[in-house]
This record gives structure tokens, sequence and C-alpha cells, in this order.
């Protein structure tokens, strides 16, 4: 706790300003944003007839004095990426309008691609449809990289920065790449609610994978096992009436003797 006292005098529409210093905790971890901290303030003014009034503020301290955030899956497709947006906000997690410098790195550390944008914006590559025309658009082919893993920096002039690691594949891959990881399981987006789409696919040579189909009162309707050897494919799922109101799909998948 740091206590402060003072006599203020409020303006006149009732309102008085108290500066407050708030330090870091000793021995705390910051915990918005890797960089902030919470405190509540209990505030006790005293009028001068001896009223009484209290209120208490939550309010979070950083070393900067913006955060920067993106809103980004870490296993994207080609053909449904999905739009950028680099979140910006001050401390009380207000939106702030600003410039954000981004940058596309290959796992090597090579830039591919860099640009300033507005912040909390949604943006699209180039080979994406915006609705808001070119002016949301970033100059990024993402079709025409190959699959691997990415890295995305962004940053502002005031010092907030982010990144983040993701790997792009393409619906039609036969494999999954060579650095990549030696499991994944990812379910696509789907336009229909009577259809699903699951990318499975291994880097490992000797894969078991199980699906069983179990309707809404817990019975067993299928139940099937694939092997997969170094490949990637793509399981379809589409609802049937036997179903009833719906039907729920368990996939396991056994890798090196571990399910």
């Amino acid at each position: 706790e740091l206590p402060v006292e003072g006599v203020l005098r409020t303006d006149e529409q009732g309102n008085f300003s108290l500066p407050v210093v708030l330090a870091a905790p000793v021995g705390a971890q910051p915990v918005w944003h890797r960089d902030a901290y919470y405190y509540k303030v209990n505030v006790t003014a005293v009028g001068d007839n001896g009223e009484t009034q209290t209120a208490t503020v939550n309010v979070r301290v950083g070393s900067k004095p913006t955060q920067l955030s993106m809103q980004f899956a870490d296993v994207i497709f080609k053909e449904q990426f999905p739009a950028l947006r680099f979140n910006l906000v001050n401390m009380m997690g207000t939106e702030v309008s600003d410039t954000v410098d981004w940058c596309l790195k290959d796992a090597q550390e090579v830039t591919l691609a860099a640009g300033r944008v507005a912040a909390n914006q949604a943006y699209l590559p180039l080979d994406g449809n915006a609705e808001g025309g070119d002016a949301y658009k970033i100059p990024v082919n993402f079709n025409a990289l190959p699959d691997n893993f990415y890295n995305l920096e962004v940053r502002t002039k005031e010092g907030a920065e982010a990144r983040h690691k993701f790997l792009l594949l393409s619906q039609r891959s036969a494999q999954l790449p060579a650095a990549g990881p030696t499991f994944l399981m990812q379910k696509l987006t789907s336009s229909t609610a009577s259809e699903a789409q699951v990318i499975v696919g291994t880097t490992l040579p000797d894969v078991y994978l199980y699906k069983d189909v179990v309707s809404s009162t817990g019975k067993l309707l299928s139940s099937e096992c694939m092997h997969l050897s170094d490949e990637l494919c793509t399981l379809h799922l589409t609802y049937d009436t036997t179903y009833g109101v719906g039907a729920t799909v368990h996939l396991a998948a056994l890798v090196a003797g571990e399910l």
C-alpha cells in the first residue's frame, strides 16, 4: 500500500485529481501483456463539512504508455487466411490511434516484407478479399510462400512490440514441412453446420489415427482407424440423419506408442 494524503479543492464541476506514484511490487511478475501490473486504488475524501465519500478504481501500471498485441492463430491455411489485426491500447485498455510497423520473416529470420499500417484495423494479404478496398490490404502474397514457419513482428515508435510465430500451410499440401510439428490436428472453418473438415498430419513414419462418432445420447455410431506415414490428409465429416440432433467426433492419435 502507498498511502497518499493531501488537501485539494474541486473545480466547478466538483472534480479533483490526486497524483499517485505507483511502483512495481517487489517480487511480483507483470500479469497484463507481460509488462503491466494491476492496482486497486481506494480513495477516501473528507469535505469541509465532515462528509466522507469513498471510491475504488482499478488501474494498470506499466513501463510503457501503450501495449501492442496481435490476433493471430498458430496454424494458418493459405485458403482461409484470416484478417490481421494489430491491437494497440493504453494502460486502461482503451484503443489508441497510431501507426504500427510490421515485418514478416521466414524461419531463418530473413525479412520477406515490411510496412507501416494504422493500428486497430483489419488487414488482408494481397490475395485476400477485403471489404474496405486496397487501403485495408498488406503487400504480402501468402499463396506464393512455401509451407513453413514464419514470424510476424510489429512495433510502434514508442517501443511497444509483439512477435508471433505461425505455421503456414496449404489445404492441398501432401506433407508437413520438415521443420513442422511431429503431429498436427486442425479444424477448418466451414460455411455450413452440416459439414466439417479436419486437417491431420505427421512427420513421423508410423502413426495411427482413431476416429469415433458418438451420438448426442452417447451411442457409438462408427469407429475407424487410419494409418499415417509422414503425410498430411483431410478428414471430411458430414452430418447423417442417423445422428439425430447431432454427434460428436472424437479423434485420437497413437504417436510413438503414446496416445
